[in-house]
């Protein structure tokens, strides 16, 4: 990119463009100051140009993720909520950046733990829907699990991440995995599985270090990372943390995946007659869900039974029918009474 900008300095959307994609870049790789040099540039070019309309959401889009990776939170939304209506109004082109102002905004409402943080992932997840964006997708499931760590159920947030690592996979995004490894090391110190949290760090710390990029690893996890480290350390002698660790932190990037994968069992019975017996299967959350189906109980009024949004009895439903292998409410309340037999 530094090349390629020496070479051309002639004014255009072109250059502004990969103005822009440098002041990126620069965040990704952590080189202090200059993303705020290069976004002044394409600033000022993309008013020569007459292009504000254009490239103001992605200054904007960049400056908050500054701003965020500085603790900035307040000033980071406030750019982030600029940027978004921008994105929206400029059209099809720019809905990729338009999904990244919703994350980073569900992700500060996570951060804050605030009481709207559920509806913003929900957003994320509606709109990888709504235009089958399958490796956004991957990042709106890491929110939604990270959700769903916090609200004390890691069993869920794990079938998350499992399946936005299989989503990531396909394109090798070894920065989301990195993420994935690392949120669902949190859930297996939940569950006090501490020894395989341990590994999980450390394998976590290496794929982050292997993709390249150079941001605070706290700026994303700082909500979680250091608390779960020290209950790890606690849990364990500082010899077996070590050792667990540094075993996590040499695995490949294949071994950290297979590390991060629970081990191959049955999970999913076929038919009613199959899953007799093996409620197991289900979290307890997922189980008292199952049992409200077979009651009768449609998505809203398991909702206001359990005082949790529709979106998620909808969610903890969708997860019951894949892991059953059902297609059907009704398949699971038979299930439900032939596994109580």
């Amino acid at each position: 990119m530094d090349r390629a900008l020496a070479i051309d300095d002639e004014p255009s959307a072109v250059r502004a463009k990969a103005l822009w994609v440098r002041s990126l870049l620069a965040i990704l790789l952590g080189e202090q100051g200059v993303p705020e040099c290069t976004l002044e540039a394409c600033r000022a070019l993309a008013e020569q140009l007459d292009h504000t309309n254009v490239f103001y959401p992605k200054i904007w889009q960049c400056s908050g993720l500054v701003a965020f990776i500085h603790g900035d939170l307040d000033r980071s939304q406030e750019l982030f909520e600029k940027s978004l209506e921008g994105h929206l109004r400029a059209g099809p082109g720019h809905l990729h950046c338009a999904f990244d102002c919703m994350f980073q905004l569900a992700l500060i409402a996570l951060h804050r733990d605030e009481t709207g943080a559920e509806d913003l992932v929900g957003r994320c997840l509606d709109f990888c829907e709504r235009y089958g964006a399958l490796w956004s997708k991957s990042y709106a499931l890491w929110l939604q699990a990270v959700y769903s760590w916090r609200r004390g159920d890691p069993n869920t947030a794990l079938y998350l991440l499992h399946e936005s690592i299989r989503l990531q996979q396909p394109v090798n995004d070894q920065t989301g995995l990195s993420f994935c490894i690392e949120v669902i090391a949190w859930c297996e110190a939940e569950n006090a599985q501490w020894e395989r949290a341990a590994a999980l760090l450390g394998a976590a710390a290496a794929v982050w270090k292997r993709s390249g990029a150079n941001t605070s690893y706290d700026a994303i996890h700082r909500f979680a990372h250091d608390e779960v480290e020290r209950q790890v350390r606690m849990a364990l002698d500082a010899d077996l943390f070590a050792r667990c660790y540094a075993e996590g932190a040499r695995c490949t990037l294949e071994e950290a995946v297979a590390l991060s994968l629970p081990h191959p069992v049955p999970e999913q019975p076929r038919t009613e007659a199959e899953g007799k017996g093996q409620r197991a299967v289900l979290t307890p959350r997922e189980a008292e869900i199952a049992e409200l189906v077979a009651q009768g109980m449609s998505n809203r009024k398991i909702a206001a039974s359990l005082v949790i949004s529709p979106r998620t009895a909808e969610s903890h439903v969708e997860h019951i029918l894949t892991k059953l292998g059902f297609t059907s409410r009704t398949q699971i309340a038979m299930w439900m009474t032939t596994s109580s037999e």
